[in-house]
């Protein structure tokens, strides 16, 4: 994306600046150090774990500098938010899951002039708590920044507003600054080096931090949408059959039932409970989709296939312009759209590239430079497990690919 960034409108960000603790200290208790970075002076940058929508709102809230957060292309679409985004917050854009030569150089000027940068080096939020790998390519533009490093660790915010999650919920938030490099050190690293650095204060559990804590964190339809995250019930292992309504997730095949209550944690009157924790039954899940991809030997074999899906079709900048409304279908190396007039269209997995989800219910792709969009017409569909098969046939494919390299 060619935006060039600006410097943030620092009167309107002084005027919001008013407002902000008022209005965001009345949804969570906030517990922070801040204070230990009062005395740094920009150009710096930030990193944090993402798990949370407000993340950004939240570290600009304690920080005294106007921070310009790399953001993804996404919300850049809009003409309205593109506009505030760029010409009041000065928000960096890049386009998500894909190298942006554009973005490391809007970087490099916010440097130029002593801006604060925000990254989240993960380039996307967390499903279940726990935190992602870092992206490499972090570490490399640290290397070439060379100025001093902050780390934000978000404790609580996970339980506070789960990705899934519709509606937010009230609770305690801590927030720990910490500055892991300073330019000094930068110096004296190679970018395997910082990596590390990152990786370290990345590594987070939200589970294991509650265990230890249990806060409750309050709210209305506690359950309502986990079904995006979690889709394969343990109990009959049937997938797309588990529903939320209110505080309770159950399978309408089965009839297995769990109440997920204010601390995050499952309960129920089932003679069993699987897992009492949604982290712990993701990562099962996980596991039992890999075997059943490890097993297909047919190239031929459905592995998802779901209705009320709408395609657009656009490029990096601009919204995109819907196609039509279909069915979507994955196979082993390919996925199908058929449209309403049995149109099909077939999209090869290894030609794709930046894959990733936006706003929960679209799954989004690029094939040379042009931008595929699928939006599930139902909000209970998981846009997740179509994300978690199509990367792991990719990583796959890349795997044999580079063993035949090697026979050669």
């Amino acid at each position: 994306m060619n935006e060039i960034t600006k410097k943030p409108n620092r009167p309107i960000i002084k005027f919001v600046r008013l407002f902000l603790p008022r209005f965001i200290d009345t949804k969570n208790e906030f517990i922070t150090n801040a204070e230990i970075i009062h005395d740094l002076e920009p150009p710096y940058l930030i990193l944090a774990n993402h798990v949370n929508n407000w993340d950004p709102i939240y570290i600009s809230r304690f920080v005294k500098h106007p921070i310009q957060f790399v953001t993804s292309d996404n919300f850049f679409r809009a003409r309205w938010l593109r506009y505030i985004l760029t010409d009041w917050v000065g928000a960096i854009p890049k386009t998500k899951s894909m190298s942006d030569s554009q973005a490391v150089k809007n970087i490099l000027r916010v440097k130029k002039w002593d801006g604060v940068i925000g990254i989240f080096p993960e380039g996307a939020r967390s499903w279940d708590g726990d935190s992602l790998p870092s992206i490499y390519s972090t570490a490399k533009l640290v290397k070439l920044l060379k100025i001093p490093v902050v780390f934000v660790n978000f404790k609580g915010c996970h339980l506070a507003g789960p990705r899934w999650a519709v509606k937010q919920r009230k609770g305690k938030i801590y927030m720990d600054f910490n500055i892991i490099l300073s330019a000094e050190q930068i110096k004296g690293m190679d970018a395997d080096q910082i990596h590390r650095v990152i990786e370290e204060s990345l590594q987070y559990s939200e589970y294991a931090w509650q265990r230890e804590n249990m806060f409750e964190y309050n709210g209305k339809n506690l359950a309502e949408r986990i079904e995006l995250m979690l889709f394969l019930c343990p109990h009959c292992n049937k997938i797309e059959t588990l529903v939320s309504k209110g505080n309770d997730f159950y399978c309408t095949e089965c009839g297995y039932k769990t109440i997920y209550t204010k601390t995050g944690f499952f309960e129920t009157d089932f003679k069993n409970l699987y897992f009492d924790n949604p982290l712990d039954w993701n990562k099962w899940q996980i596991k039992r989709l890999h075997e059943d991809l490890d097993k297909i030997d047919q190239p031929d074999s459905v592995i998802f296939d779901d209705d009320d899906v709408i395609l657009f079709k656009g490029k990096r900048t601009g919204m995109p312009k819907k196609i039509a409304l279909g069915r979507m279908v994955l196979k082993q190396d390919k996925m199908i759209f058929t449209n309403e007039r049995r149109q099909v269209t077939e999209f090869s997995l290894k030609l794709m590239h930046g894959v990733n989800i936006q706003s929960n219910r679209i799954f989004e792709f690029y094939m040379d430079d042009d931008l595929y969009r699928f939006r599930f017409k139902d909000n209970q569909f998981s846009v997740y497990k179509w994300s978690l098969a199509v990367e792991y046939l990719k990583e796959k494919e890349e795997v044999v690919k580079n063993v035949e390299k090697n026979d050669r």
